[in-house]
C-alpha cells in the first residue's frame, strides 16, 4: 500500500501487510518505486528510484518483512566496483523474475573506464543465502 507525504517535508511511504497482519512501512521515497512478485509469491523486490541519477533495489520476504535484503550487498565484486569510484549515474533495478530467480539490471555511467555499464544479472536464494551472478538478460 503506498501513501502520499503527510506534508511538504515528508517523502511517500510503502506499506505491506500479509493477510491477517497489521500494515508495517517498508520504507519510505521521494520520486516512485516499482514492485516485481515472484512467481511463487515467497519475495518481492522493490526498485526505489531516488533520483534523477541513482536507483536501488531491495528484496523482501513476504513473510517476514523486517528484514530487507539490499541487492548491492550482493553484487559479485567486478559489478560493486562500478558504483564506488567516479560514478556519475548508477542504476540498480530490478526487472522481473522467473522460476530461477530475480533479474536485475546494474547500468550508468562514471568517471573511470570502462565510462558506461550495463550488466544483466540473476539474483537467487539458497538455504536462506541469496547470491547474484552476471547472466544473458533472456536466460
Amino acid at each position: 500500500m503506498w501513501k502520499d507525504p503527510r506534508n511538504q517535508d515528508d517523502e511517500h511511504h510503502l506499506f505491506y501487510g500479509a493477510k491477517g497482519r497489521d500494515s508495517r512501512e517498508l520504507l519510505r521515497f521521494g520520486r516512485y518505486v516499482c514492485i516485481h512478485w515472484s512467481p511463487d509469491e515467497k519475495y518481492f523486490s522493490v526498485s526505489n528510484y531516488i533520483g534523477s541519477n541513482v536507483a536501488e533495489a531491495y528484496i523482501f520476504q513476504s513473510g517476514d518483512t523486517s528484514r530487507q535484503i539490499n541487492v548491492m550487498d550482493l553484487l559479485p565484486p567486478e559489478v560493486a566496483n562500478f558504483f564506488r569510484k567516479g560514478i556519475s549515474h548508477g542504476y540498480l533495478e530490478t526487472l522481473s523474475w522467473d522460476n530461477y530467480g530475480l533479474i536485475v539490471r546494474a547500468f550508468g555511467d562514471r568517471d573511470d573506464t570502462p565510462r558506461e555499464f550495463d550488466i544483466t544479472l540473476r539474483c537467487t536464494v539458497e538455504r536462506e543465502k541469496w547470491t547474484c551472478k552476471k547472466t544473458e538478460a533472456n536466460n
